[in-house]
């Protein structure tokens, strides 16, 4: 949406241009009768002249115009891959129409009908010749194809059995670390149960020593207690001791036991190596088989293929002759390929003709488009499918609509000249430069035909950008822009003494057309009175654009 508006700004600043060279004139007239300082204040005064206005509720559309001319839909220039031949007959002129398939013209081809006869004999002669070469080719790729397959059997029975043996020794030693893998569970519990235990040992161990000591130390009362207590702890440490050495003992037969399955693993695990190498090493056999039989019957092959190659050989100069003469005697009639109108006849009878002219113009005469031009500053705002107004000399006050149906990626390029002005205090000078516009070709497809139109008419287009129904409205330059880059309207308000006074409205632009802008905000209300100025520029910037545009 920003984008379109900003491109609607530049072509209104380019139509204010011209209200803005007017307004230079004037000011060059009293630069003619007073001093600069003078003209500038009534330069100034002429550019800041401010009219009122109303919002207006109204439907909005945003447009590019342009022209272009009407064009057909299908239109081509008729030509035949024949040379120095003469023209026997034509069958139209300008303006007749005709259907495809038509015959348009004829060329005189009994030349080249009797050299067709022949290069058809030597063609035979040469097929005859090579047919008995071939057949022994194919027959020796046939005998090699036969080696090649029993050889290749034989190979893969011994890498079958190759893999059933490594298949074989790859279960073993999957059991084998299965038992392994038990074995070593075992250990881990054994070696936890005695870890436990000779906790349990040392925390008895303590508890003993404890008991001994307090018995050792307590008074002649406590005495016999102390020791019985003792004697109760020293027993527990016993039990606790015995308890420990035999959950070391499982431990160690566990351990055992662990490192003897290992051992049997190793021994598994080299079978299994064995029998992998011995299964690739049928692979690589294998391999060596196919590729050896591969290569012979590749050679049979190629042989073959030679031999193919020299009967092609032998006759694709003959082949390549027929087919010329049989070409030219389908290109010996023109016919049309689509049903139109002939726009051009450029051969007579007799005629002799060059490969690559035109023989004859065909254009559709029922089915026209629109070809236009669309300048730099435009094109990025038109897209296929885009509804476009369409006005004709032909078809009067009567409106057609179509829709735009091919933009061009790449741009032609014009150059226009223009001249340079530089301004001082007392006089203008000015100096020719040339300046480069890029344009890009556009199409526009008719949503209906009419009889009126006719090749190469000029058209008006109206390009749709946008198009907004029942929209507040005020004219583009009622609208301010702050220091903020925010925009406001001027609201005047008539006070009751009579005066006037203004408040900024604050609004948000939505789309612009050629005069109007569409807005927003929550204080505009239809009918409101607005200000409207031209645009406001001062004596250096009318005088650089003056420059920009080329001077007077």
């Amino acid at each position: 949406m920003e984008e379109n508006v900003l491109a609607l700004r530049k072509k209104k600043k380019k139509r204010n241009r011209i209200i803005i060279i007017v307004v230079i004139v004037l000011i060059l007239a009293i630069l003619v009768g007073s001093c600069i300082n003078s003209s500038q204040k009534a330069a100034e005064a002429l550019m800041n002249q401010v009219t009122t206005d109303t919002v207006t509720t109204r439907s909005l559309v945003s447009s590019v115009g342009t022209s272009g001319k009407i064009i057909s839909s299908n239109s081509k220039n008729l030509t035949v891959n024949l040379t120095g031949v003469d023209v026997s007959r034509v069958d139209v002129e300008v303006g007749d129409v005709v259907n495809a398939g038509d015959e348009l013209l004829a060329f005189d081809t009994s030349d080249i009908e009797e050299n067709l006869e022949a290069a058809k004999d030597a063609l035979n002669t040469a097929e005859t010749q090579a047919t008995n070469t071939v057949e022994d080719a194919q027959r020796a790729l046939d005998d090699a194809q036969r080696t090649r397959d029993y050889s290749v059997t034989s190979a893969n029975a011994s890498v079958t059995n190759a893999y059933n043996t490594y298949q074989s020794a790859i279960n073993s030693y999957n059991k084998g670390m299965e038992k392994l893998n038990e074995l070593q569970s075992d250990a881990d519990k054994a070696k936890t149960k005695k870890e436990d235990a000779k906790t349990d040992y040392d925390n008895a161990k303590s508890a003993a020593e404890s008991a001994k000591s307090d018995y050792e130390s307590a008074s002649d009362d406590d005495k016999s207690a102390k020791k019985t207590a003792y004697e109760t702890a020293k027993a527990a440490k016993e039990t606790a001791k015995a308890t420990y050495e035999a959950a070391k003992t499982a431990y160690e037969t566990a351990k055992t036991a662990v490192e003897t399955q290992q051992s049997t693993c190793d021994g598994l695990y080299s079978t299994m190596i064995s029998a992998q190498a011995a299964y690739e090493a049928s692979i690589r056999d294998y391999d060596n088989t196919v590729s050896a039989q591969d290569s012979s019957v590749q050679g049979a092959a190629n042989s073959l293929e030679t031999a193919k190659a020299s009967a092609a050989s032998s006759t694709d100069t003959s082949e390549t002759t027929v087919k010329t003469y049989e070409t030219q005697l389908e290109d010996g009639v023109l016919t049309a390929p689509f049903a139109g109108t002939v726009t051009a006849v450029n051969y007579e009878v007799g005629d002799t003709y060059t490969a690559g002219a035109t023989l004859v113009t065909l254009q559709d005469c029922t089915t026209y488009e629109i070809e236009a031009n669309v300048g730099e500053y435009d094109i990025s705002n038109i897209e296929l499918g885009q509804k476009v107004l369409i006005k004709t000399d032909a078809t009067g006050d009567e409106e057609l609509t179509g829709t735009v149906s091919f933009i061009s990626p790449v741009s032609t390029t014009t150059e226009s000249s223009s001249a340079l002005a530089t301004t001082s205090s007392t006089s203008l000078t000015g100096s020719s430069t040339t300046v480069s516009s890029a344009t890009y070709r556009i199409k526009v497809a008719l949503d209906e035909q009419n009889e009126k139109l006719r090749l190469d008419m000029s058209a008006s287009l109206s390009i749709i950008l946008e198009s907004h129904d029942d929209v507040l409205t005020v004219p583009y330059n009622a609208i301010y822009t702050l220091d903020d880059g925010s925009t406001v309207i001027k609201e005047q308000i008539e006070n009751e003494d009579g005066t006037t006074e203004t408040k900024d409205i604050p609004v948000t632009v939505v789309m612009e057309s050629n005069y109007y802008s569409e807005i927003t905000g929550d204080e505009v209300v239809d009918g409101m009175t607005v200000l409207v100025q031209e645009e406001n520029s001062s004596m250096e910037e009318l005088m650089q654009l003056m420059i920009d545009e080329g001077g007077f």
